[in-house]
C-alpha cells in the first residue's frame, strides 16, 4: 500500500514532542541536573526513529516523557 503525501497537505505525525525538558536534583541537592532540554521531534507513519548516545544521556527519557506519558 502506498501513501501519496503532498506539500499542500504533509502528514500528521504518530508521535510529536514538543519542548520536552526533564531536570533532576544532584545526588548532593546543591544544583539540578538537567538530563532533556527542549527536546522536539516528530514521527511520521513509516518513518523509523534511532536514538543514540552514551548511557546515561536521557536516550531513555525521550520514550518515558514523550511517548508513554502520552
Amino acid at each position: 500500500m502506498c501513501t501519496l503525501v503532498t506539500v499542500d497537505e504533509p502528514a500528521r505525525p504518530m508521535i510529536a514532542l514538543h519542548g520536552v525538558s526533564k531536570a533532576y536534583p544532584a545526588r548532593d541537592e546543591s544544583r539540578t541536573v538537567r538530563a532533556l532540554h527542549e527536546i522536539t521531534l516528530s514521527i511520521r507513519a513509516g518513518e523509523i526513529l534511532g536514538v543514540v548516545g552514551q548511557s546515561g544521556s536521557g536516550k531513555w527519557l525521550i520514550a518515558d516523557e514523550g511517548v508513554v506519558g502520552v
